[in-house]
């Protein structure tokens, strides 16, 4: 250990057996001997009558202070127990509640409280007064007992326990206020986005030179082989989605490219691709084709590929169509378009909505449960019970603090919802409601979980229970139509997905589907209900009687 100036310790031998109590004094005295100043608490009083000087405390107020010797003979006392006992009984006089006991008066401390020794030897000594019982001394100073402080007073002590715990942390807490922007960054930069990177390995049957295209393409209505032509317009088409593509000297090489996994596809162009416009129905068995080699192990990816490779090759049929006297747009027999969104809106932006919703939920779950099991961890819940303090008022000062940290998670992640999708300030005041309901559902189950488990492995453990299932079923990986019908019914019931579903109909769509404000207020709003009646009536019953 280090030399410091100043060592303060906090209760250093609670909890120890005699021998290991006397070697840490020893050790401390040979600290204090080598210029350092020990400053520590204790309730074993008996042992701090080895300190240099000793103060006591009660209330909060510093009854005496000094040589522990000094006090004793000052105060006729023999032990440091009998001093304290004393020092509380003379204050308890000086508190005027002599009024409720007319019989106290003034202690003599010479003469009304015996040692142990005198009372066992001559307790009716001749100038000594009758032993004073510790039970009536007891009785003195109860009255400020832990039924005494108002309501108020306990809450206010509360949050400001609470609020010292935050300042002790505040780096921690910072973190955790700007957490979800962190996270909703690199959601942002990582999940949903248009896929880009790709390598698709391609050959031309015949050709072994590299390729190189034309930056216009001619198209010709009856040229001799549309090849060349057609994978030039491919090659454009898909270098401007940032497909890239690797030439191959054969066929067998470029699917070998795929196996090893290089490359996404192999695409294979005949060496002479003819088409003929006006014999399309009676030799298209026999007309070459480009053949195309996908690796579908990663679907997103396979399919991706598979539509750009369609829509150039639609595009260079229209394009050709055009130069045989075809009108435009007459290849195309759908017009696409989109009434909500747009056609090439990223998945990230229709995904965005929901994780925020889900993101908020879990932290405040999660820190929820961490600072209350901290203080179940340090004994601090159990001394809230101790001082006369409802569990019930010591969670929701620690909700209500902990809500200050949610605000500004809250508020920050709206404001990047506000800055991606323009919404109306109606829709704004409904997305920050339907999102503080979430959050204050997940720190009630936070507060259920720390208190329902009896250590923090377990705690952890039942919060991934709890968040990987309402994840999974909130619809925001995967529709939920897909799923079985159970577990449809099942995610409808849970507080996350109504609440997801509404936040995205409201940046997406700008405003509610059917039903979807009251889902996302009715179905959290009765889990919390159901939850705080589980904790009162049977989780903290049990934890009491535990």
């Amino acid at each position: 250990m280090a030399s410091p100036p100043l060592l303060i310790l906090d209760e250093p031998t609670v909890g120890t057996d005699p021998v290991l109590r006397l070697s840490i004094w020893s050790a401390l005295r040979q600290i204090a001997k080598q210029g350092t100043t020990v400053l520590l608490t204790t309730h074993y009083l008996e042992e701090a009558g080895g300190a240099d000087c000793v103060g006591f405390l009660r209330e909060g107020k510093i009854l005496q202070e000094g040589n522990p010797g000094d006090l004793m003979e000052r105060f006729s006392t023999k032990n440091m127990e009998r001093l304290f006992l004393t020092l509380c009984y003379n204050e308890e006089i000086e508190k005027d509640n002599v009024g409720q006991n007319h019989e106290l008066t003034k202690l003599n401390l010479q003469t009304d409280i015996m040692e142990v020794d005198d009372y066992a030897t001559s307790p009716n000594k001749v100038g000594v007064k009758p032993f004073v019982d510790v039970s009536k001394i007891v009785d003195m100073f109860s009255h400020q007992s832990k039924t005494e402080a108002t309501t108020k007073e306990k809450w206010n002590a509360l949050l400001f326990k609470n609020l010292m715990v935050l300042r002790r942390h505040r780096v921690f807490m910072f973190f955790n206020a700007i957490l979800p922007i962190i996270n909703f960054i690199i959601f942002f930069n990582a999940i949903g986005r248009p896929l880009a990177g790709i390598h698709v390995a391609f050959n031309l049957e015949s050709s072994g030179t590299p390729i190189s295209c034309p930056n216009d393409i001619i198209y010709i209505c009856n040229q001799p082989s549309h090849s060349l032509s057609l994978l030039c317009h491919i090659k454009h088409q898909l270098e401007k989605q940032e497909i890239v593509l690797d030439q191959f000297k054969d066929a067998e090489r470029a699917v070998d490219s795929v196996h090893t996994g290089k490359n996404a596809a192999a695409l294979s162009f005949p060496e002479n691709l003819t088409i003929a416009w006006s014999q399309m129905d009676s030799g298209s068995d026999k007309q070459d084709k480009v053949r195309m080699f996908q690796d579908w192990t990663n679907r997103h990816v396979a399919e991706t590929v598979q539509l750009a490779v369609t829509k150039s090759t639609i595009s260079y049929v229209q394009n050709t169509l055009e130069t045989c006297g075809a009108a435009a747009g007459s290849a195309q027999w759908i017009d696409f378009s989109a009434m909500l969104g747009t056609l090439d809106m990223a998945s990230h932006l229709t995904m965005l909505p929901a994780m925020v919703v889900i993101t908020l939920h879990f932290l405040a779950l999660a820190l929820t449960a961490d600072l209350l099991v901290t203080e179940k961890e340090q004994g601090l819940l159990q001394r809230d019970w101790t001082a006369g303090v409802p569990t019930t008022l010591a969670l929701a000062a620690q909700i209500c603090v902990q809500s200050l940290i949610v605000f500004i998670q809250v508020s920050s992640s709206v404001a990047l919802l506000v800055f991606l999708y323009l919404p109306t300030v109606k829709i704004v005041i409904l997305t920050t409601f339907i999102i503080l309901l979430q959050c204050w559902c997940g720190m009630v189950w936070g507060a259920v979980i720390s208190l329902a488990c009896r250590t923090r492995e377990q705690v952890i453990q039942a919060a991934l229970a709890i968040i990987f299932p309402m994840f999974l079923m909130a619809g925001v990986l995967w529709p939920r139509t897909t799923m079985p019908v159970v577990l449809q019914y099942l995610a409808e019931c849970l507080p996350l997905t109504p609440a997801c579903d509404a936040v995205r109909d409201l940046m997406l769509r700008g405003h509610l589907v059917g039903w979807g404000f009251l889902r996302a207020v009715i179905v959290p709003g009765a889990w919390i209900s159901g939850l705080l009646i589980l904790s009162k009536y049977h989780i903290l019953k049990k934890l009491h009687r535990d």
